[in-house]
C-alpha cells in the first residue's frame, strides 16, 4: 500500500468528533499533534485547515 502523503493543496483536516461510536476515547490533543507532524510550518498547517476547505466549500469571511 502507497502511504505517501499527498500535497498539502489536496489535504483537509477532519475528525469524528465528538468521536459517539468509539469504543476508546481518542485524545484530541493528540490528533492535532499527528498534524503537526506531517505539516510542521505554520503555512501548510494554515493551507490544510484553512485555506482548503474553503476553497472546496466556497466560505464567505
Amino acid at each position: 500500500m502507497d502511504r505517501t502523503i499527498p500535497p498539502p493543496h489536496r489535504i483537509l483536516w477532519g475528525t469524528d468528533w465528538p468521536h459517539a461510536n468509539v469504543r476508546h476515547m481518542p485524545d484530541d490533543g493528540d490528533l492535532v499533534d499527528v498534524l503537526a507532524s506531517f505539516a510542521p510550518d505554520e503555512v501548510t498547517r494554515n493551507r490544510i485547515l484553512i485555506d482548503n476547505p474553503d476553497a472546496l466549500c466556497d466560505f464567505c469571511y
